[in-house]
C-alpha cells in the first residue's frame, strides 16, 4: 500500500486526538527544532479517571521498567498507583510487620528519544521521601531526573523543603558507576517551599548533550555540553541518547536513610496527609517534521492484520506479526499527530484495548519494526 493511497483515503475524514486536555492553553515553553513542530504523545494523561481503568493500563504499567522494586527499604507495589477522578495518587505506606515501605511506581509503556518535551504537574507529598518524575532507559546506564524533591515540613528538612533537584546520571553497570552534576545549579531555588501547591516541572530533552529545566513554564536551568553531561565517558561518546521510560514514584533513598531521615508510622497513614505524592497530569510532546506525510510512511508489502475493523467497542487484535523482531506501534491521527504507542516485543499476536486511548474517527496504524515499516487505516467507531 503506497502512502499516497493511504492519504487519498483519509482526507475527507476528521479525526480528534485526545479532545479537551487539562493543559489546554497551557504554552509549551521549549522552542522545537527548526522546521519541526511539537506533536503530543500517547504516554500524555490528564489522570480522570479512578483506579486503574483501560485508559490506564494502556499507557502504564504500575511498576518500574523492569523487576527492580526499588532503594533502600522502598518495595514499589502495584496497588499504590491510583486514580481518583481527578487525580493520580503515588502513595505509600508501612509494609506490615516490617521496616519496609510499599510505594507507588507507574512506568509509560512507551519510551522517547529526543528532542522530546516532558512535563508534569504535581503536588509533592509532604515526607522526607523523595517525589520523583523521571525517565530512564531500559538498561539504567541512561537517566534524566524532571523533578527529585523532598518536600517534608520535619525540623532540619527546611532546606531541601525549598529547592528542586534538576539532575541526569549516567551509568556503567559493571562494575558500577555513577555520574550526576554537582554543581549549585542542580539543586533550584527561588525561596518556594514547593510542597505547599501544585506546581508544573518540565525538562525539555533537546539532544544528547542539552537538557533545559522548566518549573512553572520558566527556564531555570540548563545543562549542555560534554563536561556536564558526561565529563567521565560512561557513554562511550554518545551522551543521552538512548530511548527512555517515563515513571512517577516515592521512593526511600539509602543516602537518606543512612543519615536517618526515614518516614515514621505517622507519616505513613492516609488520615494525616503526608504520604501522597498527587499529579494532575502529565504531557509528553515530540519534535518532529512539519509535514504530517512524514508520520505516514509506509512500505509496500503489508504482513500484518488488524481486526475488526472498524473497532466498535475498543478491542483491537493484531496478527501476523512475527516473533523474531520487535515493533513500535503508533496509532496517528489525521492531523499527524501521534495518540498512542507501544513497544510490542517477540509475539505473533497482540490484542489492546483502545476505550479512553483514541476518540471515534479515522486513524493510520503504524508498525516500525527492522522489517520496513507498515501502515493500516484504523476505524474506532
Amino acid at each position: 500500500m503506497k502512502k499516497l493511497v493511504i492519504l487519498a483515503a483519509l482526507a475527507c475524514a476528521a479525526a480528534p486526538s485526545f479532545g479537551a486536555n487539562d493543559w489546554d492553553g497551557i504554552a509549551i515553553p521549549a522552542t522545537a527544532p527548526s522546521g519541526k513542530t511539537w506533536v503530543l504523545q500517547g504516554t500524555s494523561d490528564n489522570f480522570n479517571y479512578s483506579g486503574q481503568p483501560s485508559a490506564f493500563t494502556n499507557r502504564w504499567k504500575p511498576s518500574f521498567v523492569n523487576s527492580w522494586t526499588g532503594p533502600s527499604i522502598t518495595v514499589w507495589h502495584p496497588d499504590h498507583v491510583w486514580g481518583n477522578g481527578s487525580y493520580m495518587a503515588v502513595q505509600a505506606h508501612r509494609m506490615p510487620g516490617t521496616n519496609k515501605i510499599y510505594a507507588g511506581c507507574m512506568t509509560s509503556k512507551a519510551s522517547y528519544t529526543y528532542p522530546i518535551y516532558l512535563e508534569a504537574k504535581v503536588k509533592l507529598a509532604n515526607n522526607v521521601m523523595a517525589s520523583d518524575v523521571w525517565m530512564i532507559s531500559a538498561d539504567q546506564t541512561q537517566e534524566i531526573d524532571d523533578l527529585e524533591a523532598y518536600g517534608s515540613d520535619r525540623s532540619g528538612q527546611e532546606w531541601y523543603a525549598q529547592r528542586i533537584h534538576l539532575s541526569h546520571h549516567v551509568f556503567v553497570r559493571s562494575p558500577f558507576a555513577d555520574y550526576q552534576p554537582t554543581d549549585a545549579g542542580s539543586w533550584y531555588y527561588n525561596g518556594t517551599t514547593w510542597r505547599n501547591a501544585f506546581h508544573r516541572y518540565g525538562v525539555y530533552w533537546k539532544d544528547a548533550w542539552t537538557l533545559q529545566y522548566y518549573i512553572d513554564g520558566k527556564l531555570v536551568r540548563t545543562v549542555s555540553g560534554k563536561s556536564m553531561i558526561d565529563p567521565k565517558n560512561y557513554t562511550g561518546g554518545t551522551g543521552l541518547n538512548k530511548a527512555m521510560y517515563v515513571i512517577l514514584n516515592m521512593e526511600q533513598q539509602q543516602w537518606r536513610t543512612d543519615g536517618g531521615i526515614v518516614p515514621t508510622d505517622a507519616d505513613l497513614l492516609d488520615q494525616n496527609n503526608r504520604n501522597i505524592m498527587w499529579v494532575d497530569w502529565v504531557r509528553v510532546y515530540k519534535a518532529v517534521a512539519k509535514s504530517a506525510d512524514d508520520q505516514l510512511e509506509s512500505n509496500t508489502q503489508l504482513t500484518a492484520s488488524i481486526y475488526p475493523n472498524p473497532v466498535a467497542d475498543g478491542q483491537l487484535n493484531i496478527a501476523g506479526l512475527s516473533s523474531e523482531v520487535d515493533y513500535q506501534m503508533e496509532v496517528i491521527n489525521l492531523n499527524g499527530q501521534l495518540v498512542y504507542s507501544t513497544l510490542l516485543q517477540e509475539t505473533e499476536f497482540y490484542q489492546m484495548n483502545l476505550t479512553g486511548v483514541a476518540s471515534s474517527g479515522v486513524y493510520v496504524l503504524k508498525l516500525s519494526s527492522t522489517q520496513g515499516i507498515e501502515t493500516h487505516k484504523l476505524i474506532i467507531q
